[in-house]
């Protein structure tokens, strides 16, 4: 499930910028917002994305520093499981395409939402720089299994000891 921040579920802070330049987003933009080292002017960019219950890997596309762009490189991504919160520093700067935010898998279901915080606010050394937020990236379980209708035809086979190709019911 991909969580773009032009789209529903995708709120941002008030001091947020919606952007289409560099052209270096997904999707049909992203915002930005400058560093803040006073919590108090500090604001959110929030996702809530709609999501059937189990289990998520969150992926953030980040596309580094560049183009006119100039990241910070101690961005704080927090991923909540209903009250359960999990920080997330991220360098955004040398970030380049999809990262993984956190090292395993997040819970979803009706008592505990999933969502994804990314704040601006960050230390007095990354002053000047901004912080990106674009899509968020929803991995569920991976489903390996085969789910198909069998087809039966009767189909030329060859076979070698009847004398090469004969008609044989075949399910493919």
């Amino acid at each position: 499930v991909y969580q773009d921040d032009a789209g529903a579920g995708f709120t941002p802070g008030p001091l947020w910028t919606a952007q289409i330049a560099p052209p270096v987003f997904r999707g049909v933009g992203f915002h930005d917002s400058d560093v803040t080292d006073i919590p108090i002017l500090a604001q959110d960019c929030l996702w809530q994305p709609t999501l059937d219950d189990g289990t998520y890997e969150v992926w953030a596309w980040i596309p580094g520093s560049g183009g006119g762009l100039t990241l910070s490189r101690d961005v704080t991504y927090t991923i909540n499981e209903g009250v359960i919160a999990t920080p997330v520093v991220v360098n955004q700067e040398t970030s380049s395409g999809w990262v993984r935010l956190g090292t395993r898998r997040f819970n979803h279901d009706a008592l505990n939402t999933l969502e994804v915080r990314v704040t601006n606010l960050g230390p007095v050394s990354e002053l000047g720089r901004k912080v990106y937020a674009d899509q968020i990236r929803f991995l569920g379980a991976t489903n390996t299994a085969i789910n198909s209708t069998p087809i039966q035809v009767i189909a030329r086979v060859d076979v070698p000891s009847l004398g090469g190709l004969v008609d044989r019911p075949v399910v493919v």
